[in-house]
């Protein structure tokens, strides 16, 4: 009799241990859904994490309560888990979108830095355009920035060669007109039943407008001077222009000028010494060469002798003696400038391989 009193508390004591244990899981259940009603995705994991946990650190009950309480439990649980999985495939599937849009850009600008037929301002539209489209993602891919960078920096490269060879083949193009302008001078003061017409002369179209308006300068005193005999005192007066525009082209590329014009040299230093002080303005280099030629291809009709001499001297002043370095896309009015300009892009007239002589 008292063996089945001991075993009947045994009994009782056992049901209400376990009864607690129950009791307890079913709180931590009960606590997790008062938690994850306003949690977020993430919070609410660390919660789920945490439960679990919890759940780990409790006594066992009953294998038929635990089971039914743990399944419970999971109810709760495994779908945060499965959100949190899909969040996770859901936004490696758009880094690979980004990065697949990323990539495409490098691609682009790659193939837009091999590209044999746009010109220099076509190729830097296409690269403003692609930067700005790559600058609007600020996340894109590190691994890809240098990719980027550099394929840009390619692009640059290309538009600058491109750019310099637009402005050698319009160089060259002034020139030729030039020579043809030269050779009709040169055959009218030798024998004016000999000359060529002008209407012989090739067309202006695709020269820069400033450079058009001072051959089609030249042009017009030549058609006047053609038919009339030769006039010295016009060539004088143009070779006198001629005498003080070679002395500013040497002045400018520092080079010697002619015992004879010393003094006129030291005069015209002196001119635009006060010229820049008086006015607090300078141009640069390149903006003065610019103007010069303007000038130089206006100058005419000149006796064959005095342009082959002029022309000698201009040569000397213009190869590599200094470096123009300056937007060389047009012939456009120089701008003024306050102190020294920068210069920052290729020579001007570089080529001295010119098919034609530096008209």
């Amino acid at each position: 009799r008292q063996l089945k009193q001991l075993i009947d508390a045994l009994s009782k004591a056992v049901d209400a241990r376990f009864s607690t244990i129950a009791e307890e899981k079913q709180k931590l259940i009960a606590q997790l859904r008062r938690q994850l009603t306003h949690a977020e995705l993430d919070a609410a994991i660390e919660l789920a994490k945490g439960a679990q946990r919890r759940w780990q650190a409790l006594p066992k009950g009953t294998q038929k309560s635990d089971q039914v309480l743990w399944q419970e439990l999971r109810t709760i649980i495994d779908p945060l888990f499965e959100q949190k999985v899909a969040a996770g495939n859901a936004a490696n599937a758009e880094r690979d979108t980004e990065r697949a849009a990323s990539q495409a850009l490098v691609d682009e600008l790659k193939a837009l830095g091999e590209n044999i037929e746009f010109d220099a301002a076509h190729l830097e539209a296409e690269l403003a355009r692609l930067e700005a489209i790559w600058s609007a993602d600020p996340a894109r891919p590190r691994e890809l920035e240098r990719a980027f960078d550099e394929a840009a920096a390619k692009v640059r490269q290309l538009a600058a060669r491109r750019r310099e060879q637009q402005q050698s083949a319009r160089q060259n193009r002034v020139g030729e007109l030039a020579y043809q302008l030269d050779t009709i001078e040169a055959a009218w003061l030798a024998d004016a039943s000999a000359v060529a017409g002008l209407d012989t002369l090739g067309s202006l179209d695709g020269v820069e407008a400033l450079a058009a308006a001072a051959l089609n300068e030249r042009i017009a005193r030549l058609r006047t001077a053609l038919a009339t005999a030769a006039d010295s005192g016009q060539l004088e007066s143009q070779a006198q222009a001629a005498r003080k525009l070679l002395l500013e082209y040497e002045f400018l590329a520092g080079v010697e000028s002619p015992p004879g014009d010393r003094q006129s040299r030291l005069n015209l230093q002196v001119e635009k010494l006060s010229a820049r002080m008086s006015s607090g303005q300078s141009r640069s280099p390149a903006e003065e060469r610019a103007a010069l030629d303007l000038r130089w291809w206006a100058t005419g009709p000149l006796a064959t002798a005095e342009r082959e001499a002029l022309s000698a001297r201009r040569e000397r002043a213009l190869p590599t003696k200094y470096d123009f370095r300056a937007d060389p896309t047009s012939f456009s009015a120089p701008a003024e400038r306050t102190g020294a300009s920068r210069m920052s892009h290729p020579r001007l007239d570089a080529d001295a391989n010119r098919k034609f002589p530096r008209g």
